[in-house]
């Protein structure tokens, strides 16, 4: 498991990180505060405050590819 922030700011930036994870296997989770929400749900992302760093979590990180994610990260 590994654990990032990221930086979404807008919906377009939303849309694509959840485009990015989607495509990936395993599971994502965004945390913010006390609420986690599914990083592969649209709608649970636009659910967060985007003007704040939210922390990714990548529960299976030895099969992500990082550089997928750099545009995100805070």
């Amino acid at each position: 498991m590994r654990e990032v922030y990221v930086n979404i700011g807008s919906v377009e930036k939303a849309k694509g990180l959840n485009g990015v994870l989607r495509k990936l296997e395993g599971d994502f989770d965004l945390v913010q505060g006390r609420a986690t929400i599914d990083a592969k749900s649209f709608l649970g992302i636009l659910s967060m405050d985007l003007s704040k760093s939210v922390k990714l979590i990548i529960h299976d990180s030895d099969s992500v590819d990082m550089t997928l994610l750099e545009e995100y990260m805070a």
